[in-house]
């Protein structure tokens, strides 16, 4: 696993590590309760700290091979869905969200432009 000063101990700038490693939100809170609505996440890695009942998040638009590390750190189940209305999770209905526990985490890795699979 990369880490972000090791990658500028190179000399790459900490922009170019970012990019190389991934960057992290780590306070966030899951908002709305559909697609449209729903916390849109930009980073690889994404610890939501306040999830209420019902709320979400969006992943980014996908990118074939691109991953996308979700930590529930709140107290109800937080859905996350696909970045599209097209999209799918695990091959499921399109537009469809998957849910993560409380306490719990999900890895999402983009297949293509469109459809993530994830060990939900």
């Amino acid at each position: 696993m990369a880490i972000p000063s090791r990658v500028m101990g190179t000399g790459q700038s900490a922009a170019s590590a970012i990019n190389i490693v991934g960057d992290l939100n780590d306070t966030l809170t899951a908002t709305g309760t559909t697609l449209a609505t729903g916390l849109q996440l930009s980073a690889a890695s994404n610890i939501l700290t306040t999830v209420a009942s019902s709320t979400g998040a969006v992943l980014p638009p996908a990118e074939k091979g691109a991953i996308v590390y979700v930590k529930n750190l709140g107290a109800q189940t937080l859905t996350v869905y696909p970045q599209s209305a097209s999209g799918t999770i695990n091959g499921g209905s399109a537009g469809a969200g998957v849910s993560v526990a409380a306490a719990a985490a999900q890895t999402f890795v983009a297949r293509n432009t469109l459809d993530w699979v994830c060990n939900a």
